[in-house]
């Protein structure tokens, strides 16, 4: 039990870099729940708030190609360290923001974000990919998940207390002493290897590099683009109700306290991604079926709910069935995935569930500006249903190669 709780049959390296981004998410978990409500105030509309999140994407999904490549020839922790500088000048614009009332200053902190995650999650997936075990990659995943927001789920509930003293840019400060410690932890992380280091700059830092990325994404085999196309839909799902759920419960006049709850509520299964990572190494395909219609009934139910405590009940499941599919999915594209192209891997996950953070928010925004919740979450819940038909072909092809 206490190997499964603390990971002492992983490799250190992964729970050093677990660790750092833990902190760092710390310094996160101040402010994070409010950033839809702080941006909103902004805004005149939900689509106009949908397309401010957006320029987070529209970055995220321009370096992400040429990070992914570069991640094939140099050290994944040297990306995770150079995203890790960027997050204390993040935190000053969003400050400054609020501070002054200036748009531009979100516009800047969105645009330094996009690039920083990119670096980050980038060399986090790929790094996990290179130091875990193969019988152990679900693990490593879940793991990764657990402790990071675990500690996110505790300043959470701490900023309920700190939005009674501080005003929610100010909070935004907290990050700066949490994105340093984080640097140190990082820097006691055993190095990757790497199998190949040969033409680094002649061949990533050209125009070809975007060419060359989706080129290679293209050539991934069936089982890889049909868990892309499930991610895809998780990853709207999940960005759909992160960021326009809590907006609704404001518009409805709920107080803050009570949307920090709802926000915990939906990310607490993450901390039991431990356990989610062990299921999903273990999964039969009946069972992962199962979890999507499961996920889509769901949705469409949270549509319609209105009294506040249901809500929290159906994110929880919500929240759980989410964590266990995206930790499946990512250990999947592991064991199906080529050793040496691990960078681009990594790089082409991010890039599918980055788009659908980009465009889901959008759609759903204008679906719920035309129309309500409950339509925009219907939509979404039936399209889910129907590709849980379609994932089927997927699991059994996996599960007799495994």
């Amino acid at each position: 039990m206490f190997r499964f709780l603390f990971g002492s049959h992983l490799n250190v390296g992964v729970r050093i870099v677990t660790w750092a981004t833990a902190v760092r998410w710390i310094g996160w978990g101040f402010v994070e729940a409010l950033i839809p409500i702080f941006m909103f105030s902004f805004t005149d509309s939900y689509a106009e708030t949908g397309l401010l999140r957006s320029i987070y994407s529209v970055v995220f999904l321009l370096a992400v190609p040429f990070i992914g490549m570069l991640a094939n020839r140099i050290r994944a922790r040297s990306l995770i360290l150079s995203g890790a500088f960027l997050y204390p000048f993040i935190a000053i614009s969003y400050f400054l923001a609020g501070l002054w009332g200036a748009v531009g200053f979100i516009v800047i902190a969105r645009v330094l974000n996009g690039l920083s995650y990119a670096l980050d999650s980038v060399g986090r997936s790929t790094y996990l990919r290179r130091m875990s075990e193969k019988e152990h990659t679900g693990s490593s995943f879940g793991y990764m998940e657990s402790i990071t927001n675990f500690g996110w789920v505790l300043a959470v509930l701490a900023s309920v207390a700190l939005v009674g003293y501080f005003e929610v840019h100010e909070l935004f400060l907290f990050l700066v002493p949490a994105s340093v410690l984080a640097i140190i932890i990082l820097f006691r992380a055993p190095k990757d290897s790497i199998e190949a280091v040969q033409g680094l700059w002649h061949t990533y830092l050209s125009p070809r590099t975007y060419a060359n990325f989706f080129q290679e994404v293209l050539l991934w085999n069936q089982d890889l683009k049909r868990l892309a196309a499930l991610l895809f839909i998780l990853t709207i799902a999940s960005a759909s109700i992160e960021y326009f759920m809590p907006i609704e419960l404001f518009v409805d006049g709920t107080d803050i306290p009570s949307i920090i709850l709802f926000v915990l509520i939906f990310t607490l299964p993450s901390v039991f991604g431990g356990a989610f990572g062990w299921l999903a190494d273990r999964a039969p395909r009946r069972a992962i079926t199962l979890a999507f219609i499961t996920l889509g009934w769901l949705l469409i139910i949270l549509g319609y709910v209105s009294a506040y405590w249901t809500t929290l009940f159906l994110v929880f499941v919500i929240g759980g069935l989410l964590v266990f599919l995206g930790v499946y999915i990512d250990a999947e594209m592991t064991r199906r995935g080529d050793t040496r192209k691990y960078g681009t891997l990594a790089g082409g996950t991010l890039e599918v569930g980055e788009m659908a953070s980009l465009i889901g928010p959008i759609i759903i925004g204008i679906l719920i500006d035309r129309y309500d919740l409950g339509v925009a979450f219907s939509v979404l819940g039936f399209i889910i249903i129907m590709l849980s038909v379609l994932t089927r072909p997927v699991h059994h092809d996996l599960r007799k190669k495994t």
